[in-house]
Parts: C-alpha cells; structure tokens; sequence
C-alpha cells in the first residue's frame, strides 16, 4: 500500500473526514513547532518525526477536503518541475526565474484530484 492511501485509510477507519479549517492549521501548526523546536536542538530523529507528522496531517486536509492526496501532488510536481530558477544562497531558497516565459509553466489543474 502506497503510504499515501495508508493515511487516507487512517482518516477513514477514524471518521477522520470532515474539513474543519481551525484543526487543520492547529494540528499543522503544533507540528511545525515541533518541527522548529528539534531543529534548533538538533536532534535529527524529531525532525523527521515532525515532517512525516506533516504530509500526515496535509495528506488527511486533502482528502477531507474531497480530493486524492496521490493525485493532488502529481500535479504539484508537474507545477513546481516546469519552473526555471535557481538556489539563491543569500536568501536560503530557492528562488523562480522571473523572465520564464509564462508559456512554459504547468498551472496544476486540482480539479483532476477531486475524488
């Protein structure tokens, strides 16, 4: 099983599937601070904790919110791989090429992950 339908069945077996906006970003939140916290303590096992409590948290947000997590992040991939740019070492990210001719980026079409 994909990890990905694991989480959507965790959500079901649960009657995890009602959006509720407020305990998403409460539960998104609490993660990322957890996240923040074993990063300043640099303590690799709870940083990866945390990030897989993430996609956790994000996979069940997209399902309760009616779409296929699978699907969803396929077309942000095909998004964020038709960008040109480069790492920008001042600013510690990655930064979009601002004279990439519009024509060649893929706008992720959502509307193919709806369930």
């Amino acid at each position: 099983m994909c990890p990905l339908e694991g989480i959507v069945q965790f959500n079901i077996e649960r009657n995890l599937v009602h959006y509720n906006g407020q305990a998403e970003y409460n539960m998104l939140l609490e993660e990322l601070q957890e996240f923040l916290y074993a990063n300043a303590n640099n303590d690799e096992h709870e940083m990866v904790d945390a990030l897989c409590d993430i996609i956790v948290v994000a996979t069940g947000g997209l399902y309760k919110l009616g779409y296929d997590p699978k699907q969803a992040l396929l077309e942000t991939v095909k998004e964020i791989t038709s960008r040109r740019g480069s790492f920008n070492s001042d600013v510690g990210k990655w930064c979009k090429d601002p004279n990439q001719d519009p024509d060649t980026l893929y706008q992720a079409n959502y509307t193919n992950a709806k369930r």
